[in-house]
């Protein structure tokens, strides 16, 4: 059945980005019902035509429709990833807590993009099985469009691949979930590095997403336990500290290759060099069948038949997280001895301070940082995300140079590890948010803000929400690695709640951008009804060539519509001073940022100003009340 978009808009009420009061379940009135709960692809489709419109598709290929094609392929596999997780977490959660445990995680909104997009506040674990039916019936829609006799267009390819990435966000939500319930405590500190690993121990490596720790550390009590890759900051949180972190994913090669690990355990998104794992003679164990590896499935055999076999072959698939943890360990113990003889260890000794996984953002710290941002003396929210492929000094450049200039930086994955070797977890104002699931918390930070400090309702009013991130909330991504399949399928999910990304040029590949059309960078002025120029954000997908361009777009991306005249002033501030330093010059697009005399930065204000009279520029309406909903419903 089609769906109406003005039908699933009709309830918005514009002024004041308050919603007017949708359906109530008796069952559960903790908040009215919005227009659009559990929202099909069909009805978000507005939407992301209104952003292609906005920020138009630039292809850098000849054959655009093969090439959205191929990025539509790359995203599903991403997609299914983290669904994935979410399924193996939750199942795990079940055998450990029972579906009926209460979710309590001390938070006044635990779920916030559930609530949003779902319309239910998940009580016990099982209520999570509506969200993963929502997003296994949207994932299958979108996936049927790549059949040859489906899908022809590649705008609606792009749309479908942004729901595709706000499932991959909503699925790392139900992702963190158990695992928040299934931490005990967290240390204080947190230390990795091959440094840390006692080699000649018997070693268990966990690689990729491996929920049992628990299992690991209760029969592992005599060996070394350590984890590396994008997960290793779950396995370091989950045991409490008990598993160390080795590595980063681009290091795994390295640690293998020195013959340190006698047992690799692969979890879901565990890629190891199995080539090198064979010559180094480690033992392979899976615990998923979507990582068989050619491996032969021994689950049903019984723990000491099935080290027997793996003692004469290479490895063996074992999906029974008891089995697999006890076997992992009897393997290192009976193989560790004699195959460390005939190596010669070659580990260097680096250990590296990183924070611990802060996971989501209690309400009271958001109401903290609150003013600040609305000041702008915090001008705007950074989200560093990827893998860790890349030149981490250059990355490193860039996150210190945001810092020095109070910006909140929030890092995930092994982006988040790599960047702690050139010690930016010195600044306050950095944050290592957790794994590649941890975005979840990134995004709940935004709607969270929404709803405490405009009193928006989330619950199943998705399109308010989006029109909030877009014309209200300072956040920027920032990829610096180059593209996977899980980084690109969170990007769609980023990219389609209106929050801009800057990508290195190891992005440049994905030969696709959103850069803004001016004729198109307009909003509603909710008082006047006036249709308003507001170029903020600029773009919505933009590469930065180096550090000083990467500086430079994030100071400009961060500036909002409804920005205040002191907080446009500062941010307004960064963007010159750092324009000046990496390019020489004031920026030729200065006057489309700066609405008012009140917005010059005080310490150059002749000198702007002349520069802007000079370019034209004539005062404009500032402290609008912005909203682009009106726009998508008149086309």
């Amino acid at each position: 059945m089609a769906i109406n978009p003005k039908n699933l808009l009709k309830n918005v009420k514009l002024e004041n980005v308050e919603i007017s009061i949708g359906e109530v379940v008796e069952e559960d009135d903790f908040e009215p019902m919005g227009p659009v709960p559990k929202p099909p692809y069909i009805g978000l489709r507005p939407w992301d035509h209104f952003l292609f419109k906005r920020y138009k598709p630039t292809y850098v290929v000849e054959n655009v429709d093969e090439h959205v094609k191929n990025l539509f392929r790359l995203t599903v596999a991403g997609t299914s990833n983290f669904i994935a997780i979410a399924k193996n977490r939750l199942k795990y959660a079940y055998q450990r807590l029972g579906r009926d445990a209460e979710i309590k995680l001390g938070l006044d909104i635990e779920a916030p993009l559930t609530r949003t997009l779902i319309g239910i506040r998940p009580k016990r674990l099982a209520d999570l099985e509506v969200v993963m039916d929502y997003i296994l019936n949207e994932f299958t829609e979108c996936v049927a469009s790549i059949h040859s006799s489906n899908e022809q267009n590649h705008l609606d390819f792009e749309s479908k691949m942004f729901h595709l990435g706000m499932l991959t966000l909503l699925a790392c939500e139900v992702a963190e979930i158990p695992y928040m319930m299934l931490t005990e405590e967290i240390p204080q500190t947190l230390e990795w590095g091959f440094g840390l690993v006692d080699a000649y121990k018997p070693v268990v490596l966990v690689v990729g997403d491996f929920p049992a720790v628990d299992l690991l550390v209760k029969f592992g009590r005599q060996v070394e336990l350590v984890a590396g890759g994008c997960y290793a900051l779950d396995m370091w949180r989950l045991s409490g500290g008990k598993v160390k972190i080795c590595c980063v994913q681009s290091d795994l090669v390295d640690f293998i290759r020195s013959g340190v690990p006698d047992v690799i355990i692969v979890g879901e998104n565990g890629a190891i060099p199995l080539d090198v794992a064979k010559e180094a003679n480690c033992k392979v164990l899976s615990c998923s069948p979507r990582v068989c590896m050619g491996l032969p499935d021994l689950t049903s055999l019984d723990e000491e038949k099935i080290v027997e076999e793996v003692e004469k072959g290479f490895g063996a698939i074992v999906t029974d997280f008891e089995k697999i943890s006890k076997v992992a360990v009897d393997l290192a113990v009976g193989i560790s001895t004699r195959r460390k003889s005939k190596l010669e260890l070659k580990l260097p000794s680096d250990v590296y301070n990183a924070k611990p996984p802060f996971g989501a953002f209690p309400e009271d710290v958001i109401r903290n940082v609150g003013v600040p941002v609305v000041m702008g003396t915090i001008p705007g929210v950074v989200a560093v995300v990827g893998c860790s492929e890349f030149d981490v000094k250059e990355l490193g450049f860039v996150v210190e140079n945001l810092a020095k200039r109070n910006y909140l930086i929030l890092t995930t994955g092994c982006t988040a590890l790599q960047l702690s070797k050139v010690g930016v977890y010195d600044h306050e104002n950095v944050i290592l948010m957790g794994s590649p699931t941890a975005i979840a918390h990134i995004a709940g930070l935004a709607l969270k803000v929404g709803a405490i400090f405009a009193r928006l309702p989330l619950r199943g009013n998705g399109l308010a929400v989006l029109d909030y991130l877009l014309n209200r909330v300072g956040a920027v991504g920032l990829a610096w690695s180059k593209p996977d399949e899980s980084l690109v399928s969170i990007a769609w999910g980023v990219l389609r709640s209106g929050i801009p990304i800057v990508v290195g040029r190891n992005l440049a590949v994905a030969g696709r951008l959103f850069l803004g059309d001016r004729n198109k960078l307009y909003v509603i002025d909710n008082k006047t009804k006036e249709k308003v120029f507001a170029p903020t954000p600029e773009h919505l997908l933009c590469l930065a060539n180096d550090e000083g361009e990467a500086l430079i777009l994030i100071s400009k991306l961060t500036m909002r519509p409804n920005d205040g005249n002191k907080c446009r002033n500062i941010k307004v501030g960064h963007y010159i001073e750092l324009h000046k330093r990496f390019k020489g010059t004031l920026p030729d697009d200065l006057k489309d940022f700066i609405r008012c005399e009140e917005e010059i930065p005080p310490m150059r204000k002749t000198e702007i100003l002349e520069f802007l009279k000079a370019k034209g520029w004539k005062e404009t309406r500032s402290n609008i009340d912005p909203t682009v909903i009106p726009i998508i419903l008149n086309g």
